[in-house]
């Protein structure tokens, strides 16, 4: 008859090998050991590769909407340079699957139209002109498409039936909320003639105007933090470049005297 091998035995043997019964991982475990169950541990979340990274997907938007930018603006183009730009604008404004054809073209269409990718009108950003195009699309659709219902169109953009409901009440009511917004476009980085930015430009105007932080804040919709940062940015061009027009203490606010 075999020895009977106890509980007492195994956790001896164990604790010799430097270890815990059933809770060590299996390539610690030594050449004699027995576990009394089979190691069931968490190894941690199995995360897929990204497919694409964040700037890939920065690059093809902004590509994909200079070139839309450009078959609006310039009508003299060659057949090559146009079936390149329209391949770049199709590659973000034009879906090609996930919906039947009259969804696809009344959805490449607004995207077009707003300048909106498709994927951000079928996404949930709650931007002001993304909102516009999507609000666009599922009033298209409840209009142009014979048998489309309200959950159906819902579906596609993953929003309740009652969000299309109240898109399409709205477009019935005021057809110019379905209109593009026209999108502030805020440039920092971009220089001018003179080697300044464009909103450093500004400032220095303003400031030979008289005014002064706070006031050149006002009329830049900007922080006086920002005007200040900027001035210091200017007087340190202006140094660099030897602007005569710009002296050393340029925007500088003058010291108070403290009264006796």
């Amino acid at each position: 008859m075999a020895p009977l091998v106890t509980l007492a035995a195994v956790v001896a043997a164990d604790n010799r090998e430097g270890g815990v019964v059933g809770l060590r991982r299996p390539f610690f475990r030594g050449p004699n050991m027995t576990y009394l169950f089979p190691y069931a541990g968490y190894d941690g979340p199995k995360r897929k590769p990204p497919s694409q990274s964040k700037e890939a997907r920065k690059h093809r938007l902004r590509k994909a909407t200079r070139a839309l930018r450009m078959l609006e603006s310039e009508p003299e183009l060659t057949p090559q340079q146009r079936m390149a730009l329209e391949a770049a604008v199709n590659a973000e404004y034009t879906p090609t699957s996930g919906m039947p054809p009259a969804y696809r073209m009344i959805l490449g269409e607004v995207a077009r139209k707003h300048k909106v990718p498709y994927k951000s009108i079928l996404g949930v950003s709650r931007l002001a002109h993304i909102t516009q195009a999507r609000r666009d699309f599922m009033f298209r659709c409840i209009e142009e498409i014979p048998n489309a219902s309200y959950a159906g169109v819902g579906r596609y953009v993953k929003r309740d039936h009652t969000t299309v409901l109240y898109a399409h009440k709205k477009g019935l009511a005021d057809p110019s909320s379905l209109e593009p917004l026209e999108r502030k476009i805020v440039v920092y980085k971009t220089k001018s003639d003179n080697g300044f930015s464009l909103f450093e430009s500004e400032v220095i105007r303003l400031i030979k105007e008289g005014l002064n932080h706070v006031q050149v804040a006002k009329q830049l919709s900007k922080t006086p933090h920002q005007v200040t940062s900027a001035l210091c940015e200017i007087r340190r061009k202006a140094s660099k470049m030897e602007c005569t027009d710009i002296p050393p203490d340029f925007g500088r606010v003058p010291k108070r005297i403290p009264h006796d």
